[in-house]
């Protein structure tokens, strides 16, 4: 598998710890990799994400995926719906 094929991946859900997801995509200013700017706030908003995520005890913040004009945010656990009411 490239370097490419790698980092654009879809991720899974990882194995055995948890069963179902809430995927945020998030429109970016441009057709790449969005704005500098944009990038930091998203990031800042994946720190939020997960200390919620993680105090509420309802799965994990399993990271972001930057690319053709959106950015995508990955969590998973048990219950979807404790999973989005703590975010």
């Amino acid at each position: 598998m490239g370097f490419l094929s790698r980092l654009f991946r879809r991720r899974e859900p990882p194995p055995d710890r948890c069963e179902q997801a809430v995927i945020a995509h998030l429109e970016l200013s441009d057709g790449g990799f969005g704005a500098r700017d944009e990038r930091d706030s998203i990031h800042e908003l994946s720190s939020q994400l997960e200390r919620c995520i993680t105090e509420a005890g309802v799965g994990e913040f399993d990271g972001d995926e930057f690319g053709d004009g959106e950015c995508t945010l990955y969590m998973y656990g048990k219950d979807a719906d404790r999973l989005f009411a703590a975010v």
